[in-house]
């Protein structure tokens, strides 16, 4: 880490043939627009739009898939997408609300900071969201009552780890061997 964050670095400048800067803090502009409608008593729709653009955008890299991590900063970064809610208010004890949306990250070069080995066009970043949802539904009988709810969550950006996986469609997959964090 300390290698990898230094200026003008003597080693690095024979091996790469030059060294970054140290990484400056990051400057951002955040813009949000956004709509709210209700369709009567029973239905609610809120609609956002997200605009981000960061100077010095920060990350971190790991030491070549080690948990070695240090940390990193891209020219700039602009980050943008929507959000819609939809919920239904208390209609005869259910409730139902549902949450999704779709971000798009892309971060510029050059790398300042880590080895300084990147270089190439824009690019995304690994866990950037094309869909993402998350879904509620509750019923309760009456006011005081027990009850009952499901909940429902999809991300389609990367998984963060390892997870075991069928090579086709009849091989069982066992995942009783894992943690509650994978």
């Amino acid at each position: 880490m300390v290698v990898a964050s230094v200026t003008g670095n003597p080693f690095l400048d024979a091996i790469f043939g030059g060294s970054s800067g140290p990484i400056r803090a990051g400057q951002r502009n955040e813009f949000h627009a956004g709509l709210q409608q209700a369709f009567g008593r029973y239905l609610v729709v809120d609609g956002d739009y997200l605009w981000k653009y960061t100077h010095n955008g920060y990350d971190f890299s790991d030491l070549l898939n080690t948990p070695i991590f240090f940390p990193i900063g891209w020219h700039n970064s602009k980050i943008s997408g929507f959000n819609a809610r939809v919920s239904v208010p208390n209609f005869h004890g259910f409730t139902v609300l549902t949450v999704m949306g779709h971000a798009s990250a892309r971060y510029f070069q050059p790398q300042v900071g880590g080895l300084g080995t990147s270089d190439g066009p824009v690019f995304s970043i690994d866990h950037d969201q094309n869909f993402q949802q998350t879904s509620h539904v509750q019923y309760q009988a009456r006011k005081r009552a027990p009850w009952v709810a499901f909940n429902w969550r999809y991300d389609s950006g990367l998984v963060a780890g390892a997870v075991p996986f069928a090579t086709d469609t009849t091989t069982p997959v066992d995942l009783t061997g894992l943690s509650a964090d994978q």
